[in-house]
């Protein structure tokens, strides 16, 4: 089995330092599952009707958004109120009770 270029290239940039370079190749870990076109195809038609990508890509942004759900909830854990059993729902939920709390605050004010 060979190994994974692009897992090897996305583990050294995370010794760079470099939040931009970890983000692309972190990017780039979704790709390798779309595959090739034919070569048969003209590659501009084909990119245009290849969805593959956007699947990628929505996978990708579900992917990050859900870490940064859970990094404002580790942050404000006392205020989330997480209980239950962990759950994309329940992760959800305590999200959205974190942000209307923060809005409601300010409006008091």
């Amino acid at each position: 089995m060979r190994p994974s270029l692009v897992q090897r290239f996305a583990q050294v940039t995370d010794g760079f330092n470099d939040s931009k370079v970890s983000d692309i190749w972190e990017i780039m870990k979704y790709m390798p599952s779309v595959k090739p076109s034919p070569r048969t195809q003209d590659p501009l038609r084909a990119r245009c009707t290849q969805t593959q990508f956007i699947e990628q890509a929505k996978r990708y942004l579900e992917n990050r958004y859900n870490l940064f759900m859970q990094t404002v909830i580790a942050e404000h854990l006392r205020d989330a109120q997480r209980g239950g059993i962990p759950s994309i729902l329940n992760l959800v939920g305590s999200f959205v009770g974190l942000k209307f709390a923060n809005q409601n605050q300010n409006l008091c004010l």
